[in-house]
């Protein structure tokens, strides 16, 4: 979750900020990541949409952004996935990062991603923006700006532990 200033102010799971993968890319190229994620956070706010991209070590990555009527609010993002339908590329990524990092510590961090599909990640974009707009729209989320992020992360984490679906938002 990040503000509107596009800066983090809560991760899932707790305590974790990156996949192993990620950690140990950032080793060598936190510079690329940085510069990644900022032309990603550029676009989303620019076309207020949502927006998934490969990052450049070759995970796909989705920015959500929360709006109210005055524009975005803050973002949602989730990734470091493995993406299959992506698998060339991140061959070509490993390749040549195998350069300056060692390619066995590269496969083994990258064998513990779960690999997903596209159809997956879509339906998690949806869900996610559904998710979004009915907290926005029903005023569970206000945006007061003063208070939204604290307001926002209570929510999340008051329910981050069970299973949250449609359903469970429209009752609630």
């Amino acid at each position: 979750l990040y503000n509107a200033d596009c800066q983090e102010i809560l991760t899932y799971p707790p305590h974790t900020e990156h996949c192993g993968y990620c950690k140990y890319i950032r080793t060598e190229f936190l510079d690329k990541c940085l510069e990644s994620d900022r032309k990603a956070f550029e676009a989303c706010s620019k076309t207020g949409e949502v927006y998934a991209y490969c990052c450049h070590a070759g995970l796909y990555e989705v920015i959500t952004p929360i709006k109210d009527k005055n524009g975005i609010i803050g973002y949602i993002m989730f990734g470091q996935a493995y993406n299959q339908d992506f698998d060339d590329l991140l061959k070509e990524r490993l390749a040549e990062y195998g350069k300056y990092l060692d390619p066995d510590t590269l496969h083994q961090a990258l064998s513990a991603l779960k690999p997903l599909h596209s159809e997956l990640i879509s339906a998690v974009t949806l869900l996610t923006k559904t998710f979004i707009t009915y907290l926005v729209n029903n005023r569970i989320v206000r945006v007061d700006k003063a208070n939204f992020e604290e307001t926002l992360v209570q929510y999340i984490e008051a329910n981050m532990s069970s299973e949250i679906t449609i359903a469970d938002l429209c009752s609630y």
